[in-house]
């Protein structure tokens, strides 16, 4: 939803674009970690749930300081327009190379 933020003309399309990302964040965690019990055996699920957590983390701190290093750079748009992009990427990649369980 951050790379629709792009196209945002004013405050209730802003807040709108993200309360739906919000929903759609939200949502997701449920679904990787069921995806994960399906993935993985029982002695790795811990790891791997582990590392999903704290890479979590690191993207949330990673996007923090793109946003605090090109927001004041250029405007407030584009930070979550990096942010996002490589999110969407990352989307295509895995509904075309992962098969469900």
């Amino acid at each position: 939803g951050g790379v629709f933020l792009e196209l945002v003309t004013n405050y209730w399309h802003f807040f709108v674009i993200r309360i739906l990302t919000g929903i759609s964040v939200g949502g997701t965690f449920p679904l990787i970690y069921s995806l994960l019990g399906d993935m993985f055996p029982i002695s790795q699920r811990a790891f791997v749930s582990s590392f999903i957590t704290i890479a979590t983390g690191g993207g949330v701190f990673l996007g923090q300081q793109i946003a605090a290093w090109v927001g004041p750079a250029t405007d407030w748009r584009l930070p979550f327009v990096i942010v996002g992009a490589p999110a969407i990427a990352v989307a295509v990649l895995v509904f075309f190379t992962t098969e469900e369980p």
